[in-house]
């Protein structure tokens, strides 16, 4: 097990255990899996589990050993649909504690009424929202290079939305954008609820 687990290099306190997602023959079970987060979470103050999208057999092992949620959705009627059956899911497993990431948001397609609204997607599906990521090119560019989406950049609005939502995971009172105005995704916003 220490072996499998691939220390970031950016980030000491990161930590990745990748498993096949390829393999048929090496998927994991609920009990290995249980076993594994056993393992390892003294070592940890927080464990992520990142479950494949669906209602499959994978996403069933991941919740199995997991106390709360993220639902990762983007405003979309499809993607709805699952996180709503995903939800209930949870829900019946009695994974009550379930947060909404709003993913690949794009103001201008809300404006103009092409796409779901933040509010629309949160009454669906009524569990709190704590991040709205915007869609960007960077997500794509550093998805396709390997890179993460780093916070330097003062002008890369999903990276200031991760952050923002690490930050009300960890209990933090901060806003859902930028509180100094500079992010453009506020301002778009802004015109689109006020």
């Amino acid at each position: 097990l220490e072996q499998a687990i691939i220390q970031d290099k950016r980030e000491e306190k990161l930590s990745f255990l990748p498993l096949s997602s390829t393999n048929v023959d090496s998927s994991v079970t609920e009990e290995e899996i249980i076993k594994i987060i056993d393992l390892v979470k003294k070592d940890f103050e927080y464990i992520l589990i990142d479950s494949p999208a669906g209602i499959d057999g994978g996403f069933q092992t991941a919740i199995e050993c997991a106390s709360e949620a993220i639902v990762v959705v983007t405003p979309e009627v499809p993607s709805i649909r699952d996180a709503d059956r995903v939800i209930g899911i949870l829900l019946s497993k009695g994974i009550d504690d379930i947060n909404l990431v709003i993913n690949r948001v794009r103001p201008n397609m809300i404006r103009a009424d092409d796409m779901m609204s933040i509010d629309d997607v949160t009454d669906i599906l009524g569990v709190t929202l704590i991040g709205i990521v915007p869609d960007s090119e960077k997500i794509i560019v550093a998805s396709n290079r390997g890179e993460p989406v780093v916070l330097d950049d003062k002008n890369c609005p999903p990276g200031i939305a991760f952050d923002k939502t690490a930050k009300r995971l960890n209990g933090e009172d901060v806003d859902l954008f930028n509180s100094k105005g500079k992010n453009p995704v506020r301002r778009l916003m802004g015109k689109i609820f006020s």
